[in-house]
């Protein structure tokens, strides 16, 4: 009967500051638990709006977060990364330091962590986008995703990135102009 009033209380303190107990629950193990998925869709609006933020020390404390779970979930984050890439590449332009720094390191840890052809539609539209930064920023992301997905799946005839591959020639050709220009 004791248990679960702490279960509440335990899951009530995860939705209010889930940026500080990101990294523990990764730490220790609970990312390989089969209902931790259902535990972070719980969380991502609290966690996506910690991103949003505009006091650095909390988005510094969601990106941490994001990079520990994505680091211990590795290809079962996927179904996250389109949750969390667009606030974090939209914090990689914000002139705030600690914010550009922390969502620049998370977007590299989570590509790196799980690398994905969901991320690419994202990328691809960051590559167009007005800022040079954002461009730069997004093309230096399709760089090592692309150096991190496999070829072809295996026993699979096409590779993930067939569907992409128009796209990919498009913005890369944007990309290298837009440096000749400079």
């Amino acid at each position: 009967a004791q248990l679960l009033p702490q279960r509440v209380h335990l899951a009530a303190q995860l939705a209010l500051r889930p940026h500080r107990h990101g990294p523990h629950l990764a730490a220790g193990g609970a990312c390989g638990l089969g209902s931790f998925g259902e535990r972070l869709r719980a969380l991502r609006d609290p966690l996506t709006a910690q991103c949003g933020e505009l006091r650095s020390s909390l988005v510094k404390e969601a990106c941490r977060a994001l990079v520990a779970i994505s680091g211990a979930m590795r290809d079962a984050f996927e179904p996250f990364v389109d949750v969390y890439l667009p606030p974090l590449l939209k914090n990689t332009v914000v002139t705030i330091a600690v914010i550009s720094q922390s969502s620049h390191a998370a977007v590299l840890a989570i590509l790196m962590a799980t690398p994905t052809p969901r991320a690419l539609p994202r990328l691809l539209g960051g590559m167009g986008d007005r800022s040079a930064t954002m461009r730069s920023r997004c093309t230096e992301y399709l760089t090592r995703l692309l150096q991190r997905l496999p070829a072809a799946s295996a026993g699979a005839e096409r590779s993930p990135l067939e569907r992409h591959l128009d796209a990919i020639c498009l913005a890369l050709r944007a990309a290298l102009s837009d440096a000749l220009s400079d």
